[in-house]
C-alpha cells in the first residue's frame, strides 16, 4: 500500500515497486490531491501481482454509503487524529470511516485476504461493525503497558 502525490504516479510506482520484489500492493492517489483512498472522489489505483498490473479508477459511491462519504476527510492534528481514529475503530462514521473502508479494503486484498476490493471493504465495515478493531486496540495497548507504554 503506496500512496503517490498525483494519478500518473501510480503506475511508475507500481512497475518501480514489482521490480523491486514487492509480489502484490497497490498504488493510489485520489482526485482530491491526496496520496489516500478519497471518500469524496475517484481514486486512481493500481493493483498489481506478480507481472499482472491492473489500473482501476476507484468510485467511492460504489463502495461506501452516503454517510461514509459524508464530511470532511482533511487532516487532523496529532490529538486530534488519534481520538478520531479511536472514534472510528469504535464503529463511528463519516468521510474519514470511507476512507478507511477504502484503504483497509485494499490492504486486505495486497494480503490475499480477498479476491475483490469490494469484499474487503465489506469485511473491514464488518471488523469495525462489530467491535473488532476496537477490540484489538484494546489487546494492543494491554501488551504495550507490559513494556512501559503510556496509553
Amino acid at each position: 500500500m503506496t500512496g503517490v502525490p498525483t494519478p500518473a504516479d501510480t503506475g511508475p510506482t507500481a512497475d518501480a515497486l514489482r521490480r523491486l520484489g514487492v509480489r502484490r500492493g497497490v498504488t493510489m492517489a485520489s482526485a482530491d490531491g491526496c496520496d489516500e483512498f478519497s471518500p469524496h472522489r475517484t481514486t486512481q489505483a493500481v493493483f498489481w501481482e506478480g507481472r499482472s498490473m491492473r489500473r482501476q479508477r476507484i468510485d467511492p459511491a460504489r463502495f461506501l454509503t452516503a454517510e461514509e462519504r459524508s464530511g470532511s476527510w482533511s487532516a487532523l492534528p496529532p490529538a486530534a487524529a488519534a481520538e478520531e481514529a479511536e472514534r472510528i475503530l469504535d464503529g463511528g462514521g463519516g468521510a474519514r470511516r470511507g476512507s478507511v473502508l477504502l484503504t483497509s479494503g485494499a490492504a486486505l486484498w495486497a494480503a490475499g485476504a480477498v479476491t475483490a476490493l469490494a469484499d474487503g471493504v465489506d469485511r473491514a465495515r464488518t471488523v469495525l461493525d462489530g467491535g473488532g478493531a476496537a477490540a484489538k486496540l484494546a489487546a494492543l495497548r494491554t501488551i504495550a503497558a507490559r513494556f512501559g507504554g503510556d496509553r
